[in-house]
């Protein structure tokens, strides 16, 4: 599993850039904002990724919980395809690909 530095990120530019600050200190430049405004958007969802993995490991456990007590159906069953089994798949899919997976 691929380890991330904790947040929260915040986004910030001074100008000319836009780049994310980790509570390390340290600063990731995202672009510059001069010729490509949209790299100020870019630093502000990519300073959320920390927040938005967080909240996705509770919405796919609350999947995985429906699944649970959906018709006495069982999680684990890798070949269902209910809502709650497609949707945890779904968020699964997507944490797997934050963590470069």
């Amino acid at each position: 599993m691929s380890k991330y530095t904790r947040g929260p990120w915040l986004p910030h530019t001074d100008g000319a850039d836009a780049y994310v600050q980790c509570p390390d200190g340290r600063h990731f430049i995202i672009g510059d904002i001069i010729y490509h405004e949209e790299n100020k958007a870019n630093a502000h969802l990519i300073a959320a990724a920390p927040d938005m993995c967080e909240a996705l490991k509770l919405v796919r456990d609350g999947f995985k919980n429906g699944a649970d007590y959906y018709d006495g159906h069982v999680s684990s069953d890798k070949n269902c395809d209910c809502f709650f089994c497609l949707g945890a798949d779904v968020v699964d899919n997507v944490l797997a690909k934050a963590k470069g997976i």
